[in-house]
């Protein structure tokens, strides 16, 4: 069997496609890969032995899927911009900001943005995503920070 080749990664089914391949003098010296996680949609790329290719097997695909999740730091540090503000005067001033983007989440994942939840008071944050082009809110958190710190737990918990 050769690509595309599906197998089971932590619970998720991952898919391998070739995507292309690097060749030298002596012929195919690497096979491009696109591994894509078929719940989230989550792609990353490697490279493959050309052997790997035409006789995959799940240990030597697991192998190369880890390698690329560390190389594409799936947990890496998340951070909050601010992209939206709000002011009691006629002049709109950046000392009021009521939505965050986060910033320095993996490649292949939507934006997510951190937003005030205007219809409570006191003011709570919440988490806004977009799955399989879905738009919905998550949990109020008491500041943006909050909401962020639990999107990063979410990250590594949820570590290919």
């Amino acid at each position: 069997m050769a690509l595309p080749y599906a197998f089971e990664y932590n619970g998720k089914r991952w898919r391998a496609e070739r995507t292309g391949g690097s060749h030298d003098v002596e012929g195919l010296h690497s096979v491009g890969v696109a591994f894509v996680c078929e719940p989230t949609g989550t792609t990353v790329y490697s490279s493959l032995n050309p052997v790997d290719v035409e006789r995959p097997t799940d240990a030597r695909l697991i192998d190369a899927l880890e390698s690329a999740l560390l190389q594409d730091q799936r947990i890496g540090v998340l951070t909050l911009n601010a992209m939206m503000w709000a002011n009691d005067g006629p002049e709109l001033k950046r000392e009021n900001p009521i939505q965050y983007e986060v910033r320095g989440l993996p490649n292949g994942f939507e934006p997510i943005f951190v937003g005030q939840n205007l219809m409570v008071r006191p003011i709570r944050w919440r988490v806004l995503r977009r799955r399989a082009g879905v738009h919905g809110w998550g949990d109020d958190f008491d500041t943006p920070e909050a909401a962020l710190a639990a999107l990063q737990n979410e990250f590594r918990k949820e570590s290919f």
